[in-house]
């Protein structure tokens, strides 16, 4: 039986409902509950859009109703989305396509390098010709490992870390978080940040300001 107050138990089929209305937030993420019936439903309904099944976890905010329990345990549906939760978080955490910022990163890295290996490898080669191949290691130390240590950034992580940190510090007085710095640039070109609010807040909106064209007007005013 499902009273008001009352969670669902299990995966309930419906058979008798008494205007019974159930808080389904946490997977539809509407704020208004929603409600439910006893009747047949057409077969191309799934069951998270069947409205004479309750599912486990729903909270009963008015009415009474009876089902038959179809589903319990580890195969609920609730059960069922927070495995799937679990794997998802397991796949996102392998790692995606590189940033535009890695990209361009990575291909200034290599055009340093082989501009570094090419000088180094032309002023060694002189200088074993200069020396006629003698004073060989002398040639190689300075002619070719401090050509190739003089033309590596050393300062560019740093100084890439300090920007990327900067720029996270202003987006965070935006009450916007990142937990990877690589993304700060991507998402500073971004002029439309669009997300799906349900698991995010607590299910109780507000609206705070009022905007007519230009001007934005507190609602407690």
């Amino acid at each position: 039986m499902i009273t008001p107050g009352s969670r669902v138990p299990a995966d309930l089929r419906l058979i008798y409902t008494d205007e019974l209305k159930l808080d389904t937030s946490w997977i539809t993420g509407e704020l208004e509950p929603l409600d439910f019936c006893d009747t047949t439903v057409p077969k191309n309904v799934t069951a998270l859009g069947a409205q004479n099944i309750a599912l486990n976890g729903c909270l009963c905010t008015s009415g009474t109703g009876y089902g038959i329990a179809i589903r319990t345990g580890d195969r609920t549906m609730l059960q069922r989305l927070t495995i799937i939760g679990k794997i998802a978080r397991v796949t996102s955490k392998q790692k995606g396509e590189p940033t535009r910022l890695e990209l361009e990163h990575k291909r200034f890295v290599n055009f340093i390098s082989t501009l570094a290996i090419t000088m180094a490898t032309i002023t060694f080669v002189i200088g074993l010709l200069l020396t006629n191949f003698q004073h060989l290691i002398n040639t190689f130390v300075n002619g070719f490992l401090v050509i190739i240590i003089a033309n590596i950034p050393q300062g560019l992580p740093v100084t890439l870390g300090a920007a990327l940190a900067i720029v996270a510090r202003r987006l965070a007085t935006q009450h916007i978080f990142m937990k990877r710095l690589d993304v700060v640039e991507t998402l500073g070109t971004a002029t439309v940040v669009m997300c799906d609010k349900t698991g995010i807040d607590e299910i109780k909106t507000k609206r705070k300001h009022l905007s007519l064209t230009d001007l934005s007007v507190p609602l407690s005013e």
